[in-house]
């Protein structure tokens, strides 16, 4: 019985926390995954802003063709 006190002493004593190696394995690992959650973001976001410009330049190029110049523009003088 003695020798099971003693071993379970001896393990609890030995156990050092954290070292500076496993936080910096941890750090190292939150870095990847956020950098891969903002490369994921940004790909997102620009790939919705183009298909937004698009669908604004083809709606422009409807509206651009109705609105159309006919006859002679005239420009009358403004008195001071």
């Amino acid at each position: 019985m003695a020798a099971a006190f003693f071993y379970r002493q001896r393990f609890w004593r030995d156990q050092g926390g954290i070292t500076g190696l496993e936080t910096a394995i941890v750090l190292i690992a939150f870095v990847v995954v956020s950098s891969v959650f903002a490369f994921s973001v940004l790909t997102t976001a620009l790939y919705s802003s183009d298909a937004a410009k698009e669908t604004i330049s083809v709606g422009l190029e409807g509206k651009r063709s109705t609105l159309e110049l006919k006859g002679s523009v005239f420009r009358s003088p403004v008195a001071p």
